[in-house]
């Protein structure tokens, strides 16, 4: 990254974005995986020409790694990233992004650093009028943008439907999902540090629709997250199983 920071930043982004997707925190430590997201970020505005298929093309990106590694700190990162990115494509979104970090990261000071960031963007729309929806609750991971292109993610694979029911799980739940073409599927199961608890499934299956059992052997009590991947579209949900 240091060798092409100045002569070609585009390169240098390019870096730091492999560099975070081939080192999450399981082998990198936090700081270093955080720290090239910050600077690939930074890279995005000192593009020769940049414009606003960059910002997206970086909004894409940050949806595309957010499912790396579950542990707060790197959600954190992420997702203030998106929020601040969503302000250069749309002031609305970007605001309802940060009352939804509101209700995922509760801690009073990041709180007041939230509503801070809203008051800031309802108070400039104050003055050059924009529409300016209610919140709503957000289902995560967000679904990419229209108009990016590095990251691979096809209009088609971003159709994936999953869901889990029922959630809270008691003894046993389902697994629903449909895919638009054949394509690799893996479905696994984490806890909240990143660790494999269950997988799934893994394999090539035509397109359509899928249920499948999930039982709660070996699950404590506590949150988990599924993960679905298929193509380079991942999605995760989280469920809760009960005592």
């Amino acid at each position: 990254m240091y060798c092409w920071k100045g002569v070609d930043n585009r390169k240098a982004m390019d870096t730091c974005r492999l560099y975070v997707e081939r080192h999450p925190f399981a082998t990198k430590l936090p700081g270093e995986v955080l720290g090239a997201i910050g600077n690939a970020m930074g890279f995005v505005s000192s593009l020769p020409r940049f414009s606003r298929a960059d910002w997206i093309d970086s909004y894409n990106w940050l949806l595309k790694v957010q499912p790396l590694n579950l542990e707060p700190a790197y959600q954190y990162h992420i997702y203030q990233a998106l929020a601040n990115n969503l302000s250069e494509l749309d002031l609305n979104e970007a605001a309802n992004l940060w009352w939804n970090m509101t209700f995922m990261f509760p801690d009073t000071g990041d709180v007041s650093t939230f509503w801070r960031q809203i008051r800031s963007i309802r108070n400039f729309q104050a003055w050059i009028p924009q529409d300016t929806t209610p919140f709503h609750r957000l289902s995560f991971p967000l679904q990419p943008m229209p108009g990016g292109t590095s990251d691979g993610i096809a209009e088609s694979e971003a159709a994936v439907s999953f869901s889990v029911y029922p959630n809270p799980v008691t003894d046993a739940t389902t697994i629903h999902y449909e895919i638009p073409t054949t394509g690799t599927v893996s479905i696994s199961v984490y806890d909240l540090l990143g660790n494999e608890r269950k997988a799934l499934i893994s394999g090539l299956r035509d397109n359509g629709k899928y249920s499948i059992p999930l039982d709660r052997v070996g699950l404590a009590p506590g949150s988990y997250y599924v993960r679905l991947s298929y193509g380079n579209t991942v999605l995760t949900r989280k469920i809760i199983v009960g005592e």
